[in-house]
């Protein structure tokens, strides 16, 4: 049992790297030929603005699922502190709550999509 573990760890792990090495070529090898030319700004700037818009992206999908996460463990709380045991209102508030957050994520994964056609 333990040389299977290992042999599929090993296979894992080779995989891996050999994802890695293909990744890492696919970015190299045109970064060599900009930088002989003298042109690596024009080659790290939209990696760059992809990688800003992303980290925007990343907060803005944070923020939206924390505060609804906040609102959510608010109105349970207060449910449960005023006896409120409808299930149809808390489920109500729920499905409000969790189609809020759907149309949210929806429009930033749409206004990123737009952004990153035009980089």
């Amino acid at each position: 049992m333990k040389k299977t573990g290992f042999l599929k760890a090993v296979i894992i792990l080779l995989a891996i790297i050999a994802v890695a090495v293909k990744a890492i070529s696919q970015f190299y090898v045109p970064y060599l030929w900009f930088k002989d030319l003298g042109y690596t700004e024009f080659f790290l700037t939209p990696i760059v603005a992809k990688i800003g818009i992303g980290v925007i992206s990343f907060l803005i999908f944070f923020l939206i699922v924390f505060f609804m996460g906040l609102i959510a463990y608010k109105v349970f709380v207060n449910a449960e502190r005023d006896e409120l045991k409808t299930k149809s209102k808390i489920r109500l508030i729920s499905q409000r709550i969790i189609l809020f957050g759907k149309s949210a994520c929806f429009f930033v994964v749409s206004y990123q999509s737009s952004f990153l056609e035009t980089v």
